[in-house]
């Protein structure tokens, strides 16, 4: 619907280890709601990841380095995003 689908990609599998290989601008993480290294997986984020959207159980708290922008809950799920902060060096 969105005309984005040869510049998108579905990863499935472990957050944490895979955020590393990602070549992206912006990510949607939507891992098993019991997660909750959410601090690991945007440590791990290439630089060049800006912005994370987080779908959770719970608000998503910004780890150092992020900065959270909004948050809003739907129903039992909570949708967060996350901005690299200014003091961050790769930003």
């Amino acid at each position: 619907m969105l005309g984005v689908r040869d510049r998108t990609r579905v990863k499935s599998g472990d957050a944490v280890r895979m955020a590393s290989t990602l070549d992206a601008d912006l990510v949607f993480a939507d891992p098993p709601y019991g997660f909750d290294d959410w601090p690991a997986l945007l440590a791990a984020l290439p630089d060049r990841v800006q912005l994370v959207v987080a779908e959770a159980a719970a608000e998503v708290p910004a780890p150092p380095g992020w900065v959270a922008t909004r948050a809003k809950r739907y129903g039992r799920t909570w949708v967060t995003f996350l901005e690299r902060s200014a003091e961050h060096p790769g930003a």
